[in-house]
């Protein structure tokens, strides 16, 4: 049902949850890399359906196994007739949507919170996984941003460094040092952006 053969997972612009200039930019290349695939996985992951064209498709290719659509051409009328198989079909391409999201996400502090709760909240389906991240940017998204880099401040207090090494301690004094430099007049408790100044007991 997928091909990967016409939609690079790789894409240019990772998403790193850190500005909403790179959010900009990760959802424009992610939707016009969807629409040039032959599925059009921008419509799965901007609404949660299948595009009219890849519909028709499917239902050409179901009406070539001898499932009758009588012409229907709206959502409820293929999931009336057809459920089981538009049903498989609209997962296949969410979950495929989803891993593409997932794949760009960048491996750093931030963009690990976003995959864990895609993780937890997605389903496996790359429209609810792109909502949980524009939802960050929405009006409120300053809010959802602070919130995100204070869940990976915690984190990263929690998990420790690497080892015990020069190059290990450095890395983490320094991602603790970017977190907390995000945090700086965002309204925050004083007491929480110290206990973060303070590191780990």
């Amino acid at each position: 049902m997928t091909s990967k053969s016409n939609y690079a997972t790789t894409m240019t612009n990772t998403y790193t949850a850190k500005t909403r200039a790179n959010f900009e930019k990760f959802k424009d290349e992610l939707i016009s890399r969807a629409n040039l695939h032959s599925n059009k996985y921008d419509s799965i992951i901007l609404d949660g359906k299948l595009d009219p064209i890849v519909k028709r498709k499917i239902k050409n290719e179901l009406k070539s196994l001898g499932e009758d659509f009588n012409d229907a051409s709206d959502d409820a009328d293929i999931s009336a007739r057809a459920t089981s198989n538009i049903t498989e079909y609209l997962d296949s391409y969410k979950r495929e949507a989803y891993n593409i999201i997932k794949l760009n996400i960048a491996d750093t502090a931030e963009g690990n919170i976003v995959k864990k709760e895609i993780e937890r909240y997605a389903d496996n389906d790359g429209h609810k996984a792109f909502n949980i991240i524009r939802e960050k940017w929405e009006i409120n998204g300053k809010d959802g941003r602070i919130h995100l880099a204070d869940q990976a401040l915690t984190d990263h207090l929690t998990d420790g460094a690497a080892n015990g090494s020069l190059l290990a301690m450095t890395a983490f004094v320094e991602t603790m040092l970017d977190l907390n430099k995000e945090l700086e007049n965002t309204g925050l408790p004083s007491e929480t952006c110290a206990a973060h100044d303070r590191g780990p007991a």
